[in-house]
């Protein structure tokens, strides 16, 4: 069957340094970060033999990048050998993407000054559209849609960057309702750096691409481009994993684990996770510590005096710890402590409910507040808005936490009774 073949990526931000790399990988920065990603970004759409590549904003980090993204993307048209690359600009190019794209062969924007623009792109399948809106300057605050789109004639693919379902975002803010109004086969979003797994994997794909490599411990899991498949029966994007680096993050439970092998288990925590990343180079792990264990104070105090940021060869991988917590408490006898009547009591008997999965008005408050703390842009800083922070779990953050209160408070009264 006739198919069309995109590659599609967003959020490259070449020349941003990765954050939280250790001094010992600094001399490889350059292949583990951006450049290193949009290296494997180009060989990826030359083995998959695509269309066009697609890039949905924020491909350069700041103005400042501009001799080197020159050069990085000059080499990238250039092992492209015709395949067309489009881009939009986001909020951190708006100014340097039409200085480079003047100066470069080959580097189409679309969408410029944040007028919909599209280019037709011959296939297999025949002419398909892609569309797109660029931002006009760092900050916009109304809507792409203000003024829409085309009607589409045919089959379409949209690339846009901004904040969807935000209100009063300075970051290009549109709804979902937009995107079914305005229908594509496929909306392609950059902005956010988590990628929409479950949007882009659908019969009407539309959500964010994340981040093409994570450029910081905040973005934790396989990143990468996507591949964007068209024929006569859908749209089908698969996600393919190529940052150089890879974060983690993962709980360690400390039940079973002596204080003197602590350092064992950990380095084998992190190289079972680091597996699961095939792409990565390299892979920073944070960890935290938690759980029960009669050894509390030698486990924490063996987790203090372990030095992170010390990567290790794992096969092909550098691996490293990129932050340890340790939070272990000690067993409490806490039905015993839920009979009394005093504050520690009333914990315990919180705890215990929790447990059972009760507690439930408690469990939705802390749900309702985690989740307009997560979506109040005024509690964060403007650079920080393409981050999506991920939610914890209420429950078993609240029963973490007044495990911590209680144990503190159980150690405060051994000290007074002492």
């Amino acid at each position: 069957m006739a198919e069309a073949r995109f590659l599609a990526a967003a959020d490259l931000h070449l020349g941003r340094p990765i954050a939280s790399l250790p001094e010992a990988l600094r001399d490889r920065s350059r292949e583990l970060g951006p450049f290193g990603a949009l290296e494997q970004l180009i060989e990826l759409a030359r083995d998959e033999n695509v269309d066009a590549v697609l890039l949905a904003g924020d491909v350069v980090d700041d103005d400042g990048a501009y001799f080197e993204v020159f050069a990085a993307l000059q080499g990238a048209i250039s092992k492209l050998d015709g395949i067309p690359l489009l881009a939009i600009t986001g909020n951190h190019d708006a100014r340097v993407l039409p200085k480079l794209a003047e100066a470069i062969d080959g580097l189409t924007l679309l969408g410029l000054g944040g007028v919909w623009q599209s280019r037709i792109i011959n296939t297999a399948l025949g002419g398909v559209e892609v569309l797109g809106w660029g931002f006009p300057s760092t900050h916009c605050t109304t809507s792409p849609f203000e003024a829409p789109p085309p009607s589409r004639s045919g089959p379409r693919v949209g690339l846009l960057h901004g904040d969807l379902d935000a209100t009063r975002s300075v970051y290009a803010p549109f709804t979902s309702a937009d995107l079914r109004e305005h229908a594509a086969d496929a909306w392609l979003l950059g902005h956010v750096h988590n990628p929409s797994h479950e949007r882009l994997c659908n019969a009407s794909p539309a959500g964010y691409l994340g981040s093409v490599c994570g450029l910081d411990p905040g973005e934790p899991g396989p990143r990468g481009a996507w591949l964007v498949r068209m024929d006569g029966s859908g749209t089908r994007l698969d996600h393919r994993p190529l940052g150089p680096i890879a974060w983690a993050t993962i709980e360690v439970d400390c039940h079973d684990i002596r204080p003197e092998a602590l350092d064992g288990v950990l380095r084998e925590r992190a190289e079972h996770v680091a597996d699961g990343l095939e792409s990565a180079r390299a892979v920073g792990v944070r960890v935290s510590l938690a759980g029960e264990h009669a050894a509390w104070q030698a486990l924490n105090a063996r987790a203090a005096g372990i030095e992170t940021g010390h990567p290790w060869q794992h096969r092909d991988k550098a691996v490293f710890i990129e932050r340890l917590d340790a939070r272990v408490t000690p067993p409490l006898p806490l039905e015993r402590l839920a009979s009394e009547r005093s504050a520690a009591g009333r914990i315990a008997g919180l705890i215990l409910e929790l447990r059972a999965g009760k507690a439930t008005e408690v469990v939705e408050e802390a749900s309702d507040r985690f989740a307009a703390i997560a979506t109040n842009r005024n509690l964060r800083p403007p650079d920080l808005g393409e981050h999506e922070f991920p939610l914890p779990d209420p429950r078993e953050t609240l029963e973490r936490e007044a495990r911590l209160v209680l144990s503190e408070m159980l150690a405060q009264r051994e000290s007074e009774d002492g």
